[in-house]
């Protein structure tokens, strides 16, 4: 068995980690890899015993040229593919379906696509009739997400539930209490809106209690000035950082104490997983797409349309200021976590759908 995984540099940059023990986890699965990446990715982010063919990726300011010009660029490296002997092609990311699409139709192969944001909806009902739904599988890594997939394609494509899975990270839990100095980090879009100016001004409320409490915001790549003029209305420079955004740099945010999702994105993300997996609390926004999101089990979430400045204060006190609840979320979210999302889970569903897609093929055959 010889699978291509396309990605691009957003998905790269969100689940880097997630790619590494996903690669090393299906060639434990006796599946050869060849990785298909971005010319930009730096060799170092490789994953050094597979292969790996480059793409020309373009990132514009406009998204929609971007992705027009992306899916031209990624079907020119069929060429490359053709003499690689390969079994089936996944596209990892919904912005890599329609150029995974087209290669997996040129060399006469079957194609998974994965689907872990809402966004990927709209992609799903525009390629439904451009693949073969008799060789196509697409996995969807929340419940919510599969069904609404389901329904966008009309159960024309097999849709199966492939939850992203995560390594227990014992050596990296959170066993300390956060105390009155804790760092948060801010994971959201990196644009100003009510969910923004409502967590801000009740950090602002938290600062004035505890003033050397430090949050830093997760870098999305995108125009923050907004947040930075509300900050400095509310005197909280002092108190706020952006790491930027590179690849790579979700390890750095998982050395917070506190992990905040101030917004609902409707994309699944393996830093929240992690987050559970280390006893980090997380304070997260409701998100009807995020089934992991489990009120007083794996979060504190806050919910309704009545989130104010008040909502956000009271919770960060929470972490602060009771330990003992901190304690007890972070062991719920942990055991959780290590049982629902596993990455052996995600690698044994992964390979069963390979093998069902490609029954023939031959697996990587180990030394004895």
């Amino acid at each position: 068995m010889h699978v291509a995984l396309l990605t691009n540099t957003a998905w790269i940059d969100e689940e880097l980690a997630i790619l590494k023990h996903l690669i090393v986890g299906l060639i434990d699965e006796r599946v050869r890899v060849t990785q298909v990446v971005p010319e930009s990715i730096r060799e170092s982010e490789f994953t050094p015993f597979v292969k790996h063919v480059k793409w020309n990726e373009v990132r514009t300011k406009s998204r929609l040229i971007s992705r027009m010009l992306n899916r031209l660029h990624i079907s020119q490296i069929t060429p490359s593919l053709k003499p690689m002997g390969l079994d089936l092609i996944h596209a990892l990311d919904g912005r890599m379906w329609h150029g995974a699409a087209y290669i997996a139709r040129k060399l006469d192969l079957p194609l998974v696509l994965s689907a872990s944001s809402f966004f990927d909806l709209e992609t799903a009902r525009s390629i439904r009739g451009r693949v073969d739904s008799e060789r196509t599988v697409i996995t969807a890594a929340t419940l919510p997400l599969s069904a609404a997939i389901e329904r966008a394609v009309h159960n024309k494509i097999p849709v199966q539930l492939v939850p992203t899975g995560i390594y227990r990270a014992t050596q990296h839990e959170h066993h300390d209490p956060v105390g009155t100095s804790p760092s948060a980090i801010i994971s959201g879009t990196g644009r100003l809106d009510s969910n923004y100016q409502a967590l801000l001004q009740g950090i602002a409320e938290v600062v004035r209690i505890h003033p050397n409490i430090q949050f830093f915001f997760d870098g999305q790549g995108v125009d923050q000035h907004n947040i930075w003029q509300v900050a400095e209305r509310l005197n909280l420079l002092p108190n706020i950082s952006i790491i930027p955004r590179q690849v790579g740099h979700r390890e750095i945010l998982l050395r917070a104490d506190i992990l905040i999702h101030p917004q609902p994105l409707g994309r699944a993300r393996s830093i929240t997983l992690q987050a559970m997996a280390r006893k980090i609390p997380i304070l997260a926004h409701e998100d009807p797409w995020l089934d992991y999101l489990i009120p007083d089990q794996t979060a504190w979430v806050v919910a309704g349309d009545s989130i104010s400045s008040q909502t956000w204060r009271n919770l960060l006190l929470r972490v602060i200021e009771q330990p003992k609840a901190v304690h007890t979320l972070g062991e719920s979210s942990r055991n959780w976590v290590t049982t629902h999302r596993l990455a052996s889970q995600q690698i044994t569903r992964l390979a069963a759908i390979y093998r069902m897609l490609a029954p023939q093929t031959q697996n990587i055959k180990f030394p004895a």
